[in-house]
C-alpha cells in the first residue's frame, strides 16, 4: 500500500530512550474515550516531559505525526519487553474520524511492515491491565494494511497511473523503479549501494554507494530505501553533496537533505522528460 498521508516530524517526545531488542511486532492504542479532544493536544502532551509516556505514531484522519524514531524506544506499553520489542501507534478514537484514520493506519502499518518485516499487531491490553485501545479492530485494520479487503474511505492513488508516478514525495518501490531503470541498474525497487553509486555517477558526485549526513531516516522517506546504505546523523544535519547535485538538478532548495520534497521534484522531473 503506497503511502497517501501527510507525514509531520516536527515534534519530538522526550519520554524515550535506546532499545536493546529487535522490532517484534506493533502495539495499537486509542488516547481514551472520545471527549472532543484533538489530535495536537494529544501529540502536545506526549511531548511533554511531565506525561512520562509517549508513542512512536499518532494518527488522526489522514495524518500521521511521528514523535519517536521507530528504531528508538518509545514509552507506550506499560511493559519493558514490549517497549523494547514493539513499535507504538496511536489512533484516533472518533467515530466521526474513524474512517479516515483507519485508512492512514492501515497505510502506515504497510509502510512499517516494508521496512521492519511481518509486524503482528497486538492491542495495548495484552501488555496491561487496560481498555486500550477500545473498540479498534484490529483484526480488520491488519486486513486492511494487506490489502485483504476493500479500504471504507477514499483509496489513496496508486503509485503509477497512465504510466506517469504519483508526485506524492514518497519514496517508494514505484519511484525507484523508474529511477533504476533511468540509472541503468538492476529495478528491484529498494535502492541500495549499487542505485546511489549509479546516481552519483550521473551527477558526478564521488561516488561511495551511500546517501551521507542525513536528518531523517531511510523508513521516512519511504519503503523503496535500503537503510544500510542511508546515512541518518540525525536532525538539523548538514547534508549530502550528492543530494545537493540532485536537487540543483530537480530544481528544488539545495541543503543536501532528502526528504518529500526532493522526492516530489524527482517524480515530477522523471514525468516530465527532464530526468
Amino acid at each position: 500500500m503506497a503511502r497517501a498521508y501527510t507525514y509531520i516530524t516536527k515534534y519530538t517526545s522526550p519520554n524515550q530512550n535506546a532499545r536493546n531488542r529487535k522490532i517484534a511486532g506493533i502495539t495499537c492504542h486509542w488516547w481514551g474515550t472520545p471527549t472532543g479532544q484533538n489530535v495536537e493536544g494529544i501529540v502536545s502532551w506526549l511531548c511533554d516531559k511531565r506525561a512520562g509516556t509517549s508513542a512512536h505514531y499518532v494518527v488522526s484522519e489522514d495524518t500521521v505525526y511521528c514523535i519517536v524514531d521507530p528504531d528508538r524506544r518509545a514509552w507506550h506499553a506499560g511493559n519493558s519487553k514490549a517497549n523494547h520489542t514493539q513499535i507504538g501507534i496511536e489512533l484516533d478514537p472518533n467515530a466521526s474520524r474513524r474512517a479516515s484514520t483507519e485508512r492512514t493506519a492501515a497505510a502506515l502499518i504497510a509502510d512499517l511492515r516494508g521496512t521492519y518485516g511481518n509486524l503482528p499487531l497486538s492491542p495495548h491490553k495484552r501488555w496491561t491491565s487496560t481498555q486500550c485501545p477500545g473498540n479498534w479492530d484490529l483484526g480488520r485494520l491488519d486486513k486492511l494494511a494487506r490489502g485483504k479487503q476493500p479500504v471504507a474511505a477514499k483509496p489513496s492513488k496508486p503509485a503509477v497511473s497512465n504510466g506517469k508516478l504519483t508526485e506524492d514525495g514518497r519514496l517508494g518501490t514505484a519511484t525507484v523503479k523508474v529511477l533504476q531503470k533511468r540509472l541503468g541498474v538492476t529495478q528491484d525497487g529498494r535502492a541500495g549501494e549499487d542505485t546511489w553509486r549509479a546516481l552519483q555517477k550521473l551527477l558526478g558526485t564521488v561516488v561511495d554507494g551511500a546517501v551521507s549526513h542525513q536528518s531523517y531516516r531511510a523508513t521516512e522517506l519511504g519503503n523503496g530505501v535500503v537503510p544500510r546504505a542511508w546515512r541518518f546523523t540525525g536532525r538539523g544535519s548538514k547534508g549530502s553533496k550528492m543530494v545537493v547535485a540532485l536537487q540543483k538538478k530537480v530544481g528544488v532548495k539545495a541543503d543536501g537533505v532528502w526528504f518529500e520534497g526532493t522526492t516530489k521534484a524527482l517524480q515530477k522531473a522523471i514525468n516530465s522528460g527532464k530526468f
